[in-house]
């Protein structure tokens, strides 16, 4: 008798703790938050654009005074819609003429006095993604069911399709050519791969193959690749290093809780993200190419909601107090406002589940002295932005509340 009452005991101990991960670990749906929504722990600041020479150091807790002596000039930003239609991809070149691919599969450009000009007007049916090559000439398009996605090429001046070869899982662009890196199944393996999509009659050459699955590939530099595994809080993600001459690979980071990984164009520097303990919030920070932290960030921010950019300081403002003009590296950042949500979120999940829908207020983050400046502070409009890229003088987002395209400028 004792031990069937020992049995029912336990029994129930272990249904109360699986109730009580049900509560703590559950997402539900959220809703676009409303406009005015709370700091979180950025400070509070009136609409728009800061005036100029107003800044905040890393963590935003005290703003400093506008206008101190040797404070940058800040121009007046305001952000933009660019297109009326929702967009699953875009390019934009120094001239601000834009190269978009609607979510009907409609690929139109735009030049910057607004003229429009369909490139290929033929909708694509359960398009999924779309990317572009380095220089805007190529594109890449995904479409079809969960199990059955292809990719076609379409190339910008000649107005033609191609396609890739079967069984594309990831795949990446270079940065400085018409060359792809893939992932594909074969024998049993993952085969890893490059194609030069400049020319028909090019054959995939074989980086490595190796036991894996649910792996995406990003370029990263010249002669580098990064292979990286699907993020959760719930489970440890690694990321691999790949020598495309060498052909060998090599960890970069090791059973990492959610992580995320963004690098620069140049392929030095990137951010990292890793989930927070108790699988709640997390830490972002700036890394150089093998990996090692160079700062952390007091705010909170997953990697793809930054671009890494860079503006020229006057010689009485910057930090090397250099006698002529210098360039800084800067990142361009849509910061979720309240931070606090954030922090006691299940990320990355519950931002990719849409069960948190942030509203962003975008900043400059120094990376020479860790200063943070606004750009602009939307209490007034709802922004989740993703897709940041920074090209002369502006950053172009997407917005994830509509899926439009919107441009922030003049940056500083």
């Amino acid at each position: 008798m004792k031990r069937l009452l020992y049995i029912l005991i336990i029994l129930a101990v272990l249904a109360l703790a699986a109730l009580l991960a049900f509560f703590l670990l559950r997402e539900t749906p959220a809703s676009p938050p409303a406009p005015n929504g709370g700091a979180g722990g950025l400070p509070e600041v009136p609409e728009g654009s800061l005036p100029a020479g107003t800044t905040f150091p890393l963590g935003g807790e005290t703003p400093l005074s506008s206008g101190e002596a040797g404070s940058p000039s800040l121009p007046r930003a305001t952000i933009t819609p660019l297109a009326e239609e929702a967009v699953m991809g875009f390019f934009a070149d120094a001239t601000g003429t834009i190269t978009l691919v609607q979510r009907d599969g409609q690929i139109i450009s735009i030049d910057p006095s607004g003229q429009r000009t369909v490139l290929n007007g033929a909708p694509i049916v359960n398009l999924a993604a779309a990317s572009f090559s380095s220089d805007g000439k190529k594109l890449i398009v995904s479409f079809g069911g969960a199990d059955t996605v292809q990719h076609s090429v379409f190339d910008i001046e000649k107005k033609a399709w191609g396609a890739l070869p079967a069984g594309v899982e990831s795949f990446a662009w270079s940065p400085n050519d018409y060359r792809i890196a893939y992932l594909a199944p074969s024998n049993g393996r993952l085969a890893l791969s490059t194609l030069d999509l400049r020319t028909a009659s090019a054959r995939p050459q074989l980086i490595l193959s190796l036991y894996a699955q649910d792996l995406s590939v990003r370029w990263t530099a010249a002669k580098k690749l990064l292979l990286l595994g699907s993020a959760s809080a719930l489970s440890q993600n690694s990321a691999l290093t790949v020598d495309i001459s060498a052909k060998t690979a090599a960890p970069l980071f090791l059973d990492k809780p959610g992580l995320l990984l963004s690098f620069g164009p140049a392929g030095d520097a990137g951010l990292v993200f890793v989930s927070g303990a108790n699988m709640r919030g997390g830490g972002l920070s700036l890394i150089n190419a093998e990996g090692s932290v160079l700062r952390r960030f007091t705010f909170l921010a997953l990697p793809q909601k930054c671009a890494f950019s860079e503006k020229t300081v006057p010689p009485q403002n910057n930090a090397a107090s250099s006698p002529s003009a210098i360039k800084e590296p800067v990142l361009l950042c849509a910061i979720p406002r309240d931070q606090e949500k954030l922090r006691v979120s299940m990320l990355p999940d519950s931002y990719f589940k849409k069960s948190i829908i942030p509203a962003d207020d975008f900043y400059e983050v120094n990376l020479v002295d860790g200063a943070i400046t606004p750009l602009f502070l939307a209490h007034t409009q709802s922004f989740d932005a993703q897709e940041l890229r920074a090209v002369s003088g502006k950053l172009y987002f997407v917005n994830r509340f509509d899926q439009k395209l919107y441009a922030l400028g003049p940056l500083p």
